[in-house]
């Protein structure tokens, strides 16, 4: 599978949200219109829409410049209302493209002046057109959908207000020409200059994958309900080809010695590095079994070009399921659950690292006594998806389904941050 900017993600979250409102009779209906495209070996194995959607685009005949055939599909089994409900995220990117054309390379140069501090001064040099600091922005979540009040900030600081009152009329317009003209619409109207490749993941094993789960403290609560998760984590990781070691409750002298272990071991032969951990959290930190919080980012530094040259070049993913301050991503009211709690910016300076939050930095992260939510989608859907699919669409696929946990009071968003300069796909053996 290629891919070229952040035009896959888009797709993916795209047929995420369609095959969310799709019933097990709309199933079988669309795989009865795709006798004689997915053969009937393959289609016994398919038991949700969008394991569907997946098999589809492997064999391209959905494609990000192409949503016709999906058009045909669901206009065939009276889904029509499909076709323009779900079409927000890429029209933010034909906005922004809007907007990038009239900026010129002085413009340009102040803009990523203002962004000095958001983004590593190796990545705003590479910035060398209006569109990829527009995109920059948006992957970071600078910019969404519903929140253009930074890029406002940004165009009245060069003195360029009159594209943002003209992007307000240009963003209702473009949603009013995508309804009518209908899913084949939705396909965003640029190509980014370069595609990006994937990391190779021809090794077996694939890698080392590090489970850290802290349940039991001197002081702090029990984390209750996370034995499992354990277990859920080395299934998927070793499913991947991953060698798991797992480890429960380390102290801060051990888990700084098992970090420190993975920077000298040699990773020669292996094509990455994986790194779970589990715990209570604040900003930036995560704790020890000895109630001792410690730096995220030094639990990274072990693995890091530097101090471990056979990584060098190769991803390292971290996943972190802990609080990352004591703020609840409120809907209204107050809370009274359990959370993984008890503020520092999440900045890697170096290239090919990988960091999965369960929540975002200054909030809490749920856990239910079944285990923690974001480790259960984690799981599943790198299980699922990560053999023929690309990282960056997995995770948008587990904060889709993060976002979707049903609480009349309080959001559960998970967030990512990430310095990677390829696709992370694990591919099939």
């Amino acid at each position: 599978m290629t891919a070229n900017g952040d035009k896959p993600l888009q797709l993916y979250r795209i047929l995420y949200r369609i095959a969310q409102k799709l019933d097990n009779t709309e199933l079988e209906d669309l795989k009865f219109l795709c006798t004689g495209i997915i053969s009937r070996s393959t289609q016994e194995e398919i038991d949700s829409p969008l394991k569907l959607f997946m098999e589809l685009t492997k064999i391209c005949r959905i494609t990000e410049d192409d949503f016709s055939f999906l058009g045909d599909l669901l206009r065939n089994i009276g889904r029509e209302d499909l076709l323009t409900q779900l079409n927000e995220p890429l029209q933010l990117y034909r906005i922004l493209f809007g907007i990038a054309k009239e900026l010129d390379n002085t413009e340009l140069e102040g803009l990523k002046f203002l962004c000095t501090g958001i983004f590593r001064r190796s990545v705003l040099e590479h910035i060398g057109r209006p569109l990829n600091l527009l995109t920059e922005l948006a992957k970071t979540g600078r910019i969404t959908e519903d929140d253009f009040s930074f890029l406002e900030i940004l165009l009245l600081e060069i003195g360029r207000q009159d594209l943002f009152a003209e992007l307000k009329g240009a963003g209702k317009f473009l949603q009013e020409e995508t309804q009518k003209q209908g899913l084949r619409e939705l396909a965003p109207p640029f190509s980014p200059e370069e595609d990006m490749s994937s990391y190779d993941m021809s090794r077996a094993p694939r890698g080392v994958c590090v489970i850290i789960n802290n349940i039991h403290f001197e002081d702090m609560a029990e984390r209750d309900g996370a034995e499992g998760d354990t277990d859920r984590l080395r299934e998927t990781f070793d499913s991947l080809g991953f060698t798991v070691v797992t480890f429960r409750d380390l102290d801060h002298a051990k888990m700084v010695a098992t970090m420190k272990d993975q920077g000298k071991a040699d990773h020669s032969n292996y094509d990455c590095f994986v790194c779970v951990i589990m715990s209570h959290g604040t900003m930036g930190k995560v704790y020890s079994s000895d109630d001792v919080g410690i730096d995220i980012c030094e639990l990274m530094k072990p693995v890091n070009a530097k101090k471990c040259p056979s990584l060098k070049g190769k991803p390292k993913l971290f996943f972190i399921q802990a609080c990352q301050g004591e703020k609840i991503q409120r809907k209204e009211g107050f809370d009274h659950g359990e959370y993984d709690a008890k503020p520092v910016p999440f900045i890697c300076h170096e290239a090919d690292f990988f960091l999965g939050l369960a929540t975002v930095p200054g909030y809490v992260a749920r856990r239910d006594q079944d285990g923690a939510p974001y480790v259960h989608h984690l799981a599943k859907l790198l299980k699922d998806f990560g053999p023929t699919h690309d990282l960056s669409a997995i995770m948008a696929m587990v904060c889709d389904k993060m976002n979707d946990i049903h609480d009349d009071k309080f959001g559960w968003i998970s967030s990512n941050h990430s310095t990677l300069r390829k696709m992370v796909v694990f591919n099939a053996k």
